[in-house]
């Protein structure tokens, strides 16, 4: 009878904490270059983006349209600290990865994020872009 006792006490009062744990996981960053012109870009905007969120909510997807010039030179910079260069849209930097158009971003996005979550690792693109804001309406400048 004891044994089952410390085995309830056990359960009741460490499960709730691991589920906590389990649930405040690190949050993961990605950004996500695209423009609106581009079909696959807006292919992976409107049905790929939303259905990771809702798979990963650590996940932090911050979008660029290379509309806007200062993206377009974050973009570049970020391509030559990568040392390789997006050949096709989208190009999502997540971690220390980079991954050009929608094929390699379908193929390999998922299991990279997996391997984040996995580590444990706050995957952040580097540099980070803290000067420039995302979304589809930037900013603009003050004269």
């Amino acid at each position: 009878m004891t044994k089952w006792i410390i085995i309830l006490f056990c359960l009741v009062f460490f499960l709730p904490v691991r589920f906590l744990q389990a649930q405040q996981a690190s949050p993961i960053q990605m950004y996500l270059f695209y423009a609106d012109d581009c079909p696959n870009c807006q292919a992976i905007l409107q049905s790929y983006v939303p259905t990771l969120k809702s798979m990963y909510p650590f996940l932090e997807i911050k979008t660029f349209d290379l509309a806007n010039p200062a993206y377009y030179e974050a973009l570049a910079k970020l391509e030559q600290k990568y040392n390789r260069r997006g050949s096709e849209l989208p190009v999502v930097f997540i971690g220390d990865q980079m991954l050009s158009g929608e094929q390699e971003v379908m193929e390999k996005l998922d299991p990279l994020i997996l391997e984040y979550q996995i580590r444990g690792e706050s995957a952040l693109p580097y540099p980070p872009l803290k000067s420039l804001r995302c979304g589809k309406f930037p900013r603009k400048p003050f004269r």
